[in-house]
C-alpha cells in the first residue's frame, strides 16, 4: 500500500465511508482518479506530503481536498461531469455558493488557496503552484 492509498483510506474512515464489497467488473470505463495522480506528481516532484481532507474551520465542517497546515497553503481539486448526472455538489448554483463562501472564509483566515482541475495536473501547472506556494 503506498502513503497515497494510506492517505486516501484516512480520509474515507473520517467521512464514516465503509471499505466497499468486491463488485462485478463497471460496465463503463472507469473516472480517472486526478486527486491520485496529483499525490502522485507531488511525491515525484519531492513535495512535502499534505494533509488530506483536513478540517480548517472551527465551527463549519468544510475540509480542504489537500493542505499544508503549518504554512496555510490548501489545494482544492475542481472537478466537473461533462456527461451524466452532474452529482457533483460543485456543479449546482447552491453548490458553486458554498464554495464561495469556502473559499472567502479560507483566505480571510489566511491561507493560500490552490484551485486545480484535471487540465492542470496533467499539465504540470498543479505541482508547479504548489512548488511556488511553499518556496
Amino acid at each position: 500500500m503506498t502513503w497515497q492509498d494510506d492517505i486516501y483510506a484516512d480520509a474515507m474512515k473520517r467521512r464514516g465511508v465503509k471499505a466497499a464489497a468486491p463488485q462485478s467488473p463497471p460496465k463503463r470505463k472507469p473516472k480517472t482518479d486526478y486527486k491520485a495522480i496529483f499525490l502522485t506528481h507531488l511525491k515525484m516532484a519531492g513535495l512535502p506530503k499534505p494533509a488530506c481532507e483536513f478540517q480548517f474551520h472551527e465551527t463549519r465542517k468544510w475540509r480542504f481536498d489537500f493542505c499544508w497546515p503549518d504554512q496555510k497553503i490548501a489545494v482544492e481539486y475542481q472537478g466537473l461531469a461533462w456527461k451524466g448526472d452532474g452529482a457533483s455538489g460543485h456543479q449546482s448554483v447552491a453548490g458553486l455558493m458554498r464554495d464561495c463562501e469556502k473559499f472567502t472564509e479560507a483566505s480571510l483566515a489566511g491561507w493560500t488557496l490552490i484551485l486545480i482541475t484535471a487540465e492542470t495536473v496533467n499539465s504540470g501547472q498543479a505541482v508547479e503552484w504548489v512548488r511556488q506556494a511553499l518556496a
